[in-house]
């Protein structure tokens, strides 16, 4: 399995496409500088079968879209580095299994990380990805486009990378060498070693070179680079790397070091306990946890700001619904009228369609349906769309647009219509009527080539009319833009068509630069510049030619026709000030230009600076929906000034001059009720991405002297006395709240003198808000300085005592974290929070009360073992109490009164998730507790067990407490379980099959025969109501109680198939993973698949001469079911792969599909015709099933 990683626009698709000569990934249209980018690191991965000298490999790729594209990169890695211990944490799962002759290995073996061919050295987000994840996986470092590059430029960018990586200890693949080995194969050995990092070109497109030759390639002006060629770049040594040469070395190293290391950490952090004398000195279990703490602090911190802000948005927009209720009751009948005019209008629209417009089909059907269309009728189609669309080309729009994306697609799919854009420039481009619907089209075409992947076409003929549709004609319809664009009479709305047009070929790509600066058409775009009406046109046509220049070194050129032009519009922003539409366009050209040519700004900043002062002034406009535009550019600008040794003075005084506009954007109005409440909570919203560009000028200048800049800033505003507003001190708290992220835990300049401002703060209550969640930012620090913990006590304990709420909430944040990082400190102050839960407890909201339970049992998880054990029982005594005393009570608790008894057991919950366990070995404290605790639950849930939110609250503290006790618990499983099933009998509520299933995961190896008989018991009874369930209502309404019985499940078969096979409930079990592969919900079609795979791929079904003694029975109970299953089973599996399954589920279908064919090679024939039939023809041609069914007869 290999891993590809790297930021956005690298070519990672194509090189895997390349890599492994199959076309994984499609083609990615590129977005354009006004899209919005995913906000999130997504995980994505394929698979497919590659054949290497004879020999079938089974290749798994994981990409990971969207690494790198955030203002704030900095927790990116997170998610990948998880996923690869998840994977890790899978393979050590099933090692620990009985049965371990059939381990799937889905743990990275490889991780090409593609380098950005800068020429420069490694980013700060390169290195610490690979800081993160070299202990972790093989990484391999890859330099992406290497073609942008020159042989010198590649060999000194090489050796910087190699350095940078030995300055930072990180360690990447080195491909042993062997004692034995020949002097070809250790030639071969140092010839891949001195390629890496390897410089590779990615293409899957064939192209031709001077002498007549089809390579893989990229042709350019001045020649033709070839993948395959070893003195154009480095491919063939890294394929040979990875599947041939190399590979077995990756999985070894992967298994025995990368993962034996992971393996040991982690076993350590489960087990070890050391003696008590020299616990808290050498505890590596306790180290190891403080560890992990310590790194998912920032995150945990993040989360629970969110949370926050969730809260205070979820408050303001009840009032928001409340205030607006009356006015939208008064819109009612407005809107009625409204509503009731348009549909008169459309039908008089329908009337007037049907009685003159021929009979067209729609996008859809040129898309699906074509292959129903005689070869003979197909130019008779093209010719009714033509004449329908001259017949409609003044409209309805939306018929003009369906009508030129069925002929789109006709062209795309018809070869014999040799040039569909000469037709139709012949046939629409010499009327001035008709010319809008021609250009609609031409508009429409490139776009609807790119991104429509749904038309059934092969790769070769979509790249051979490509050729034809697009290629072959930009030039022409370069030349045919810039006669209608200067055409005597053009109206704004052609003019506008025109920029349009031009804006969608450049974004395919088959317009350049280049040809666009030869024509008239560029200089016009910034001549539009002065028309109100062609304005916003002009602009989307400026930034996205702009963009097609990135290619610095290609095209200077243009670069210097565009930028003095694009200088010379800086005077405008203080000619339209007093117009936000114009500062919002200028802005979008401004820092278009400032991202796309940063190179060019340090290298020569005296001639570019004027487009930073530029992007600077539409940074200071006080309208916040521009404001944002600019930030992409000040973060990547800063990321290029962190590599620079030396920084010009220019750019330092507009990173300050930047910080001090934005903390001026951070102030509140000085009156909140001059904005709405939507207002409000959009400004808040927007403070957060402000306070991201804050920590962009805290990279360039300093995190300390960002810090005592905004420390000035309060003091000369605490100066004034009473004359000072609120908000004048709250915005620069805010802002040191942002770039507290930065802090050094160690400085000694800057943070003393923001602690030591925090107590003399006026006790405004925004002001105290935005202190105490200073404090919660800057935990760490505290750590390192621990005379600060008493007084930041104190400042939170009065947080508490405020009569805001949401200084409640940041008082019981800030004391979250201040235990969570100075845990070690605040040993000795258990008793006092005691005492305070005791005395303020009742007064607090349940999210506070969350928080300081969580606190709690962070100081508790510094303690000795023993001492901890005490402490926690101590709490949990306290909140079981109210538990047993609901129980005892004659009558049932009102709502109100249940909720205060399940908040309680939350608060449980939040300390049980902190402390997580004690190890194997139970302190003397916790021997009896989980008997005595049981029999607090356990009539707990006979009682209230139907409330959902008890049910909830219950079976996670039960989940939790497996981990505390351990195998401590088996006395009271088989109790429990009994309660499991017999409350799930009753009440159909998940979480009883959710618990019921950790049980059975955790405690499946036990041959406790009570223990046994309870999995068999909660299996059946559980199965028997599901069916009941089943009867009365559709899966789909369902879908928790079918993804916990399936989980549950896959338990039972992977821990008791002596149970789950031999039992009566076996066949109802396989109905319902069929029901589960009719669903829309991923989780539960996976866990379904995986069901039906582990039992139709167990072992006791393979031909075996001394099979184990029960796995005769397994077979004889599989067999009955599949064979009566079978026909309705495939359906189900064929309708979904077709229809709503995950892509990633491709594999998993095609292994039972194998073991179907193996087992029952018959009956899935005579199976197969009828399910074929079944398929609908729109996403099953019948030429597609007759193909398949041909493969397998084969």
């Amino acid at each position: 399995m290999a891993l590809f990683q790297g930021e956005s626009g690298l070519g990672k698709s194509t090189l895997i496409n390349t890599l492994f000569n199959t076309p994984l990934y499609p083609p990615k249209e590129p977005l354009p500088p006004s899209a919005e980018r995913p906000q999130t690191v997504a995980i994505e991965s394929i698979s497919a079968e590659i054949e290497e000298n004879g020999v079938r490999l089974r290749l798994t790729v994981v990409d990971t879209p969207g690494f790198g594209d955030f203002v704030n990169n900095e927790d990116s890695w997170k998610p990948i580095v998880e996923n690869i211990e998840s994977r890790f944490d899978s393979y050590l799962e099933q090692e620990n299994r009985v049965n371990r002759q059939k381990i799937a290995d889905n743990r990275v073996h490889a991780c090409l990380y593609f380098i950005q061919p800068t020429g420069h050295s490694l980013k700060p987000i390169d290195v610490e990805f690979m800081r993160q994840l070299h202990t972790r996986v093989n990484l391999i470092p890859v330099i992406a486009k290497a073609d942008t590059l020159t042989d010198e430029e590649v060999a000194e960018f090489k050796a910087r990378i190699l350095a940078d990586i030995a300055y930072h200890n990180i360690h990447i693949f080195q491909a042993p060498t062997y004692e034995n080995e020949d002097e070809e194969a250790l030639a071969e050995a140092e010839e891949i070693a001195g390629k890496i990092p390897f410089a590779v070109v990615g293409s899957d497109q064939t192209v031709k070179t001077p002498d007549g030759r089809e390579v893989r390639g990229r042709a350019y002006p001045w020649g033709v680079v070839e993948v395959d060629n070893e003195d154009h770049c480095d491919f063939v040594k890294l394929r040979q790397m990875l599947v041939r040469t190399y590979m077995e070395e990756l999985r070894e190293y992967t298994n025995d070091v990368l993962y034996e290391n992971w393996r040991t950490e982690k076993l350590v952090s489960l087990g070890i306990v050391q003696d008590q004398s020299v616990f808290k000195e050498i505890n590596p279990a306790s180290r190891m946890q403080e560890e992990r703490v310590m790194h998912e602090a920032k995150l945990a911190k993040m989360e629970a700001e969110m949370k926050m802000v969730f809260q205070q948005k979820v408050q303001e927009k009840e009032a928001k619904l409340k205030q607006s209720e009356e006015e939208l009751y008064a819109r009612h009948r407005e809107m009625k009228e409204a509503l009731e005019k348009q549909r008169m209008d459309l039908e008089d629209k329908k009337r007037r369609i049907e009685s003159g417009r021929p009979l067209t089909p729609e996008k859809t059907n040129v898309t699906y349906d074509l292959h129903q269309v005689d070869d003979s009728n197909l130019f008779a189609l093209r010719d009714t769309l033509v004449t329908a669309l001259e017949r409609f080309h003044t409209g309805p729009r939306t018929i003009i647009i369906q009508l030129c994306l069925a002929l789109s697609g006709l062209a795309l799919q018809l070869p014999a219509w040799q040039n569909p854009v000469q037709d139709l420039i012949d046939s629409f481009g010499r009327n001035p009527a008709t010319v809008p619907a021609l250009l609609q089209f031409l508009t429409i075409l490139p776009e609807e080539l790119n991104t429509n992947t749904k038309i059934p076409v092969t790769d070769d003929e979509y790249h051979e009319r490509e050729r034809v549709l697009l290629t072959a004609n930009a030039q022409q319809v370069v030349e045919l833009l810039s006669m209608y664009l200067r055409a005597p009479g053009a109206t704004y709305a052609v003019q506008t068509q025109v920029f349009h047009c031009l804006s969608s070929w450049l974004a395919s790509g088959e317009v350049t630069a280049m040809s666009l600066a030869q024509s008239p058409l560029l200089p016009y775009a910034f001549e539009a510049l002065s028309s109100e009406d062609l304005f916003d046109a002009a602009v989307s046509v400026i930034c996205d030619l702009i963009h097609e220049t990135q290619e610095i070194e290609d095209n200077m050129p243009v670069i210097e026709v565009i930028v003095p032009r694009v200088i010379a519009l800086k005077p405008k922003l203080t000619e339209f000030n007093d117009d936000p539409d114009k500062i919002r366009g200028f802005a979008r050209i401004f820092t278009e230009a400032g991202e796309t040519y940063r190179s060019l700004l340090l290298h020569h900043t005296q001639s570019f600076f004027p487009l930073v002062e530029a992007i600077g002034e539409c940074s200071a406009y006080p309208d916040l929906d521009i404001v944002p535009i600019t930030f992409p550019f000040w973060m990547r600008l800063a990321q290029s000034i962190g590599k620079k040794s030396s920084v010009s003075p220019l750019f330092l005084d507009a990173y300050k001059a930047l910080m001090g506009i934005v903390i001026r954007h951070l102030h509140f109005p000085a009156d909140l009720s001059t904005i709405t409440v939507q207002e409000a909570e959009n400004f808040r919203s927007f403070r957060h991405i402000m306070g991201d560009t804050l920590k962009d000028c805290c990279y360039v200048l300093g995190t300390d002297v960002c810090l005592l800049a905004a420390h000035e800033m309060i003091t000369v505003a605490l100066a004034r006395g009473a004359n000072v507003s609120w908000q004048e001190v709250e915005a620069p708290l805010f802002s040191m709240r942002s770039m507290g992220a930065e802090i050094d835990p160690n400085d000694d300049s800057a943070v003393p003198k923001i602690m030591d401002l925090l107590p003399t703060l006026p006790p405004h209550p925004r002001i105290r808000y935005a202190a105490l969640l200073i404090i919660s930012r800057y935990t760490e620090w505290i750590n390192k300085h621990p005379t600060y913990i008493a007084a930041q006590l104190q400042y939170i304990s009065a947080g508490f005592e405020d009569t805001d709420t949401e200084v409640n909430a940041a008082a019981g944040q800030a004391l979250k974290y201040l235990c969570q990082d100075c845990k070690g400190h605040l040993v000795d102050v258990l008793p006092q929070l005691h005492s305070f839960l005791g005395s303020m407890g009742s007064k607090l909201s349940q999210d506070d009360k969350v928080q300081v339970y969580e606190a709690i049992a962070y100081v508790i998880s510094a303690m000795p073992m023993q001492q901890a054990a005490q402490s926690l029982r101590e709490f949990s005594v306290d909140i079981l109490a109210q538990v047993h005393a609901a129980v005892n009570r004659p009558t049932v608790l009102s709502k109100e009164e249940l909720k205060t008894v399940t908040d309680s057991l939350e608060n449980l919950e939040v300390m049980l998730v902190v402390i997580e366990s004690f190890g194997d070995e139970l302190p003397a404290a916790c021997q009896n507790s989980c008997p005595e605790a049981w029999a607090v639950f356990d009539p707990f849930i006979a009682k209230y067990g139907s409330d959902y939110n008890a049910c909830e609250r219950v079976t996670r503290v039960l989940r939790l407490g497996l981990n505390i006790f351990g195998t401590a618990c088996m006395p009271v499983l088989p109790s429990a379980l009994s309660r499991m099933a017999a409350s799930f009998e009753a009440t159909a509520l998940a979480s009883y099959l959710w618990i019921g299933g950790k049980i059975v995961g955790r405690f499946g190896n036990e041959e406790n025969p009570a223990l046994r008989n309870a999995f068999k018991e909660l299996f059946e009874r559980s199965s028997t109501k599901l069916v009941g369930l089943l009867q009365d209502t559709s899966p789909s309404q369902i879908p928790d109680v079918m993804e916990d019985y399936l989980r549950m499940l896959l338990q039972m078969v992977d821990y008791a198939p002596d149970i789950f096979f031999t039992s009566p409930a076996f066949p109802v079990a396989f109905r319902v993973a069929m029901a589960g592969l009719t669903l829309v919900q991923a989780d539960i079609i996976f866990s379904a698949l995986d069901l039906i795979r582990n039992i139709l791929a167990h072992e006791c079904l393979a031909p075996s001469a001394n099979p184990p003694p029960k796995f005769p029975l397994y077979a004889a109970a599989i067999k009955p079911v599949v064979q009566k299953e079978g026909l309705e089973f495939t359906g189900c599996l064929l309708s979904g792969l077709v229809g709503d399954f995950p892509e990633d589920s491709t594999a998993s279908v095609i292994t039972i599909f194998r073991v179907l064919a193996e087992l029952w090679p018959s009956q899935l024939l005579s199976w197969l015709p009828a399910v074929l039939q079944q398929l609908p023809s729109a996403s099953s041609p019948d030429q597609a099933k007759a193909t398949f069914m041909s493969d397998v007869t084969q």
